[in-house]
């Protein structure tokens, strides 16, 4: 009787194994599939929403002074407070009303003359009396046309300092605006999310897990000139609120 069997051909073995290691690995991957598509599974979105909105409270504020020789504060004082009734009447002419202006107390500060050394020139000392006034009205065209007419100051011999216009949108418009925003940018985190559910096989996604809203940015617009803090833009009677939202959504 030959006792060569078929298991002592020198192929069998290594193929057996070898069919064993294929199945073993056919059964492992199916396994791994069966419970990728089993397993609970989350997809991460950022979700945005933009609106544009017009600014409802305008601010414009200036500064004047003068400057006297040390010793004559009443003079100054004097000087200072003419300039002040002066700048209210041109005020009131454009339309400013009592409960728009404000009116900052008078500073004052030393200053001198040095020479070439950096030593004080004695006799050159020098008082110098400031005042700003700043206007705050709804009315945002009398607020550019306020910042339009600092030669009306200059015609009385009064020089005024005036910073650039600011364009305000009201906290209680802006915090019903947010809450809007918030839903419309979740609403935009879905859509993006059943985007890429779709793309890994997935029907869309099912609900929201969890959610965190970023700051609010009031841009300029069409600007994506955004900051981590946010940002708010007061040189555009216009502005583009804008919000977003870091959604997580479970996949179906």
């Amino acid at each position: 009787m030959n006792n060569y069997s078929f298991f002592n051909r020198p192929y069998v073995i290594p193929a057996l194994v070898l069919g064993v290691a294929f199945v073993l690995a056919f059964i492992f991957v199916g396994s791994a599939v069966r419970s990728l598509r089993a397993g609970e599974q989350t997809v991460n979105v950022t979700g945005s929403a933009k609106e544009r909105v017009e600014s409802d409270v305008g601010k414009v504020r200036g500064t004047f002074e003068r400057r006297v020789v040390s010793g004559a504060l009443a003079s100054g004082y004097k000087q200072i407070n003419t300039d002040k009734d002066a700048i209210v009447t041109i005020l009131k002419s454009l339309g400013v009303s009592d409960e728009e202006l404000t009116i900052d107390p008078v500073s004052s500060y030393e200053i001198s003359d040095y020479d070439q050394n950096g030593n004080r020139i004695q006799g050159t000392e020098r008082t110098v009396l400031n005042q700003s006034f700043s206007v705050s009205s709804s009315d945002i065209a009398k607020i550019k046309n306020i910042s339009d007419k600092a030669s009306l100051f200059a015609d009385k011999g009064i020089f005024v300092q005036m910073q650039a216009p600011q364009f305000l949108y009201s906290q209680e418009k802006l915090a019903s605006l947010r809450v809007t925003l918030l839903g419309k940018a979740i609403e935009d985190a879905k859509a993006r999310a059943d985007v890429i559910a779709k793309g890994s096989g997935r029907n869309n996604v099912s609900k929201l897990v969890g959610a965190s809203s970023g700051v609010v940015q009031l841009l300029a617009p069409d600007s994506v000139d955004v900051e981590d803090y946010g940002s708010y833009d007061t040189s555009t009677v216009s502005k583009d609120v804008m919000v977003t939202v870091k959604a997580q959504f479970r996949l179906r």
